[in-house]
């Protein structure tokens, strides 16, 4: 998986900062004197397009525009933390650390991955190759149709380190057979939940992660067990009551979402600022967007269908619940481009390009993460 990586992301690089322009003017506003080399300042100074713009103004400043509040908080906030300890002060140290520590997080969550298959699939007679197929999975993960947007510093990566992990430190915690299930070691099962509960305030999709811990309660329904499904979930809810407090209380009231039902920033960006909303994006010039993000919402639909139809193992339910839910919001609520990546905070469909092994597929996602990094490298879509 190592050579996988470091190759990979050799390739995107260099086709990222050999496309031929970069129409974004915002990076010319910044005028931060830098410590390092003049080339490598310059190679930096190329990842400031799209989202960038704020997470590094974020990683180097306090925000100062509501949106701003709710901009992936937690990377923020990790990067932040990552530079104070290491002395690392100046605008584009903080892009360096973000891009080294993003693309350490994934090959890191690749190997997480590659146990957590082999946790997974070494039960079932359906998979009796099955560390081929979690060796697969980690390679495939590397290959993840976020592409670019997960080598150039996004909050993707600790997202997806921090809810993998906790969803194998709840797989750690269970023993199964096909079609029942029990938690028998409580304290990875409790773990897993402080993981699932930071991963929200990373990427807003991990709130979705809660089902697991909801389909855990109501297979154990009123029981020891199903108590411990209700602390397991509890992180990941009060992360969300807590952080919409504060944010009430810093901007309210004063703001016309303030007034809402259920007054929420998160929400009222989404929709202001963002554009998010039922059907909100669906119009013609949204076209492109639709069929850029198609390859991704019929892979993940067919893993989801796969892994309750033709291998029906309990276990997975939740999984394909999760993944089913996620395109739902991606394909009418949210800007769809953005299921190219964010959909990898999920294992289930990296099990299923593992078990199956299509080499158009994977041909496809080597064509697609270079063809992407050159349209990143030129300010073009997808965002």
């Amino acid at each position: 998986m190592l050579k996988t990586f470091i190759t990979t992301k050799l390739i995107q690089l260099v086709i990222f900062n050999y496309a031929p322009s970069q129409f974004d003017n915002s990076s010319s506003l910044i005028d931060n004197p830098s410590s390092l080399s003049v080339s490598l300042t310059q190679f930096l100074h190329r990842f400031i397009v799209w989202d960038n713009v704020y997470f590094f103004n974020l990683f180097h400043n306090n925000p100062e525009f509501e949106h701003e509040f709710v901009f992936s908080p937690g990377w923020v906030s990790f990067i932040r933390f990552i530079k104070s300890k290491f002395g690392t002060e100046g605008y584009y140290n903080g892009i360096l650390v973000s891009l080294l520590v993003s693309n350490l997080l994934q090959l890191a969550t690749s190997y997480i991955l590659y146990y957590f298959t082999i946790k997974v699939f070494k039960n079932f007679g359906f998979f009796p190759n099955y560390k081929r197929i979690s060796y697969l999975t980690g390679v495939y993960y590397l290959l993840s149709s976020g592409g670019i947007f997960l080598t150039a510093g996004y909050s993707e990566n600790l997202a997806s380190f921090l809810s993998i992990s906790g969803l194998y430190l709840r797989e750690l915690g269970l023993s199964y057979t096909l079609n029942t299930y029990q938690i028998r070691k409580w304290h990875w099962y409790l773990i897993s939940g402080v993981f699932i509960g930071l991963s929200f305030s990373v990427r807003a999709n991990c709130l979705l992660l809660g089902i697991v811990y909801l389909y855990d309660l109501y297979h154990f329904q009123v029981s020891p067990e199903g108590f411990l499904s209700i602390i397991g979930g509890m992180p990941l809810f009060l992360n969300l009551l807590i952080s919409n407090y504060n944010l009430y209380k810093i901007f309210c009231p004063g703001r016309e979402w303030c007034d809402s039902s259920i007054p929420s920033l998160f929400s009222y960006c989404q929709s202001a600022y963002w554009n998010n909303g039922f059907l909100s994006y669906w119009t013609p010039n949204n076209i492109p967007n639709f069929l850029l993000a198609f390859p991704s919402i019929a892979v993940n639909f067919l893993a989801s269908i796969e892994f309750v139809t033709r291998y029906p193992v309990k276990l997975m339910i939740p999984y394909s619940i999760l993944n089913m839910l996620t395109l739902a919001g991606g394909v009418f609520f949210w800007n769809v481009q953005i299921l190219n990546r964010i959909l990898n905070f999920n294992p289930i469909v990296f099990w299923y390009l593992g078990a199956t092994n299509n080499q158009w597929v994977a041909k496809g996602l080597l064509l697609w993460t270079y063809f992407q990094s050159g349209l990143f490298g030129s300010f073009l879509p997808p965002a």
